[in-house]
C-alpha cells in the first residue's frame, strides 16, 4: 500500500470477548479516492470506523490517519458524518453550524438557498434529507483532507441521495479521500 494514504487499516481485528466484530481488515484510502466499505447491518463497518477514528482500540493490527496514530490533531483533518448525523437536534441549524465551526476556528459557511430559510429551525424538526445535507455542510466546513461517512444516504429519498453522492464526488475531485459505508 502506498505511503500517501490518508486513512489506513492494516490487519485490523476487534473482538468483544468471544465475539469477533472485525476480522483482519486491510485497506487504505488515498487522496481523491472514494472507498466503499460494504456489508450487511452488523458486519462491523461502524466498529472499523470507530477504530480508524481512535474511538476504539483494535484487538490486533494497526490503524493510521495521515501516516500516524488517530490522535486529536489528525482527527481535526477529518470530516465525519456518523450514522446518527452528529447534529444536536435541540439546537437550530445556525447554532449547530456555529458550534461546529467554532471548534475548528473557521468561518460559518453560508447555507445553500433552499436551506437558508431553515437557519432558525431546530434540527430535530427538519426532514431527514435536510438533516443529512446539514451534517455534510458541518463535516465539510473546515475543508477536511479526508471524509468518513457512515451510511450517509440511509433513509433519504432518491433526489436527496443523488445530491449527497454529487457532494461526495465533488469532494473526491478536489483531492479529499473519502471512506463511505453502505449496506
Amino acid at each position: 500500500m502506498s505511503s500517501n494514504a490518508v486513512i489506513r487499516a492494516t490487519s485490523v481485528t476487534k473482538r468483544f470477548g468471544d465475539f469477533t466484530a472485525v476480522d483482519d481488515v486491510t485497506m487504505d484510502v488515498k487522496p481523491g479516492e472514494v472507498v466503499g466499505l460494504l456489508g450487511a447491518n452488523g458486519a462491523g463497518k461502524t466498529t472499523l470506523i470507530r477504530m480508524l477514528l481512535g474511538l476504539l482500540q483494535p484487538t490486533g493490527g494497526v490503524v493510521t490517519l495521515f501516516d500516524g496514530p488517530p490522535d486529536r490533531d489528525r482527527r481535526a483533518r477529518l470530516g465525519y458524518v456518523p450514522q446518527n448525523l452528529g447534529l444536536y437536534r435541540d439546537l437550530t441549524v445556525a447554532e449547530n453550524l456555529d458550534f461546529s465551526t467554532g471548534t475548528y476556528g473557521v468561518a460559518t459557511p453560508t447555507l445553500p438557498g433552499d436551506l437558508r430559510s431553515h437557519a432558525g429551525t431546530l434540527v430535530g424538526k427538519l426532514p431527514l434529507g435536510a438533516q443529512r445535507r446539514i451534517a455534510f455542510i458541518v463535516a465539510l466546513a473546515h475543508s477536511p483532507a479526508a471524509l468518513v461517512l457512515d451510511e450517509p444516504t440511509s433513509g433519504v429519498d432518491a433526489l436527496s441521495r443523488a445530491r449527497l453522492w454529487d457532494t461526495i464526488r465533488g469532494e473526491s475531485d478536489k483531492g479529499t479521500g473519502v471512506l463511505v459505508t453502505t449496506h
